[in-house]
């Protein structure tokens, strides 16, 4: 969608006006103070043609439902990765959001294996995410968060990498 955005400048005398490319918007959202004030202005954003600005837009925390919605289907991966890495999305995003994210690219499986406590991660999503192809992936799950003890068993029986079965040992024996 195109986005007309403008810097005004207005000295009592005179009004000008130029429009500001997206290289700019971006730099301009990542300054803008995180809050409930500018969470209109981050919505309208959030529609932005430019990955670079919906990317900014997606790390604030404080984006109305409807934007969050809109970027968590977003094309770029960056934009998506945005909204997993602040965890701005948590709250707005169901199981079945999860998964679908984590199919979609295995960098975005990783982000969520990694934090999983900060996500509503069901059995399908650790389902999906202890039997991915990507050992990193995997590997991460192990390390990165409190995982049902469940699946550390599973993956300690049945993980074709050595690695993360040697880390799934070792959660298991610390008690997570």
């Amino acid at each position: 969608m195109q986005i007309n955005a403008q810097l005004v400048v207005d000295d009592g005398e005179q009004n000008l006006s130029i429009p500001l490319p997206a290289e700019c918007i971006a730099a301009l959202v990542e300054q803008l103070p995180d809050n409930a004030t500018h969470a209109s202005i981050f919505g309208c954003l959030s529609r932005h043609s430019a990955s670079s600005v919906r990317a900014a837009i997606a790390q604030k925390r404080f984006l109305p439902r409807t934007a969050v919605a809109r970027l968590t289907e977003d094309p770029a991966i960056e934009v998506i990765s945005g909204l997993l890495y602040l965890g701005s999305a948590s709250a707005s995003l169901s199981a079945a959001d999860i998964l679908a994210i984590c199919r979609r690219d295995s960098g975005l499986a990783k982000q969520v294996a990694g934090n999983c406590t900060e996500f509503a991660c069901d059995d399908a999503v650790f389902e999906f995410l202890e039997t991915h192809s990507d050992e990193h992936v995997r590997a991460r799950l192990v390390d990165g968060c409190r995982v049902p003890r469940a699946v550390l068993q599973r993956m300690l029986q049945r993980d074709t990498d050595a690695g993360v079965r040697e880390a799934a040992r070792r959660a298991l024996d610390r008690g997570i």
